[in-house]
């Protein structure tokens, strides 16, 4: 694979957060009612969902607990046309 063709940090980042938004909706779920189920600020989700900040291997678990998901689910990538 060549350089080029990896994924930068930030754009994983910005995918798991797109992921995150768009499990968070399906559910009918604000982001207090995600934040207060994992222990943050709504704000901290906010800033998880537009990558701005990285979700760490615990919250992770404790978000796919939650959705009832797997950590690969948070790696998929939407097609343009699905994107929340």
């Amino acid at each position: 694979m060549t350089k080029a063709e990896r994924l930068d940090e930030q754009t994983v980042d910005k995918i798991i957060g797109q992921n995150l938004r768009a499990f968070r909706l399906r559910r009918k779920m604000s982001q207090g009612q995600v934040a207060e189920a994992v222990n943050v600020t709504f704000q901290q989700i906010q800033k998880y969902e537009k990558g701005t900040n990285r979700i760490s291997g615990s919250r992770m678990a404790q978000l796919c607990q939650l959705f009832k998901l797997v950590p690969n689910d948070f790696l998929r990538a939407f097609p343009e046309s699905t994107a929340p």
